[in-house]
């Protein structure tokens, strides 16, 4: 595992084609931090256009659906409309506003990414198995 900072964590499986980043805080700059590991992901991966991520925000028990994060995640989307593959996310099961952030997420990926799959989970476990079993699917097709 690599920590880039206290604030964000990147798991890189499969010759890096899969990536777990773990958000440790909420704050601007955790958001910030999360923002340039999807940058950096889409650099790593070059020129294809497949997506194999996983956000774990488990360990942040009050996620909260900011003004920031809305405007940085839609940034990111705004970035590469063509993405195809699977986003999980992974919220804190207390989260509060499970439901408001899964109708942001799903808005924003279909109206910026509408090729690109996401899906909300309470277990880590999950959301990777999720991921993977696309990733295995269109590793066969190639």
């Amino acid at each position: 595992m690599e920590n880039k900072t206290d604030l964000v964590s990147i798991e890189r499986l499969h010759q890096d084609k899969f990536w777990i980043i773990s958000i440790h805080e909420f704050s601007t700059n955790a958001i910030d931090a999360w923002a340039d590991s999807i940058r950096e992901y889409r650099k790593a991966m070059g020129d294809s256009k497949e997506r194999y991520l996983v956000y774990d925000t488990s360990n942040i028990p009050r996620l909260g659906m900011t003004s920031y994060l809305r405007k940085i995640a839609t940034k990111v989307g705004k970035e590469a409309p063509q993405e195809t593959g699977r986003v999980a996310v992974v919220l804190s099961s207390s989260s509060i506003i499970w439901q408001v952030i899964q109708m942001f997420l799903n808005f924003i990926t279909k109206q910026l990414q509408p090729k690109l799959e996401l899906k909300i989970f309470s277990a880590r476990e999950e959301a990777i198995a999720w991921v993977e079993e696309i990733r295995l699917a269109n590793e066969k097709v190639v």
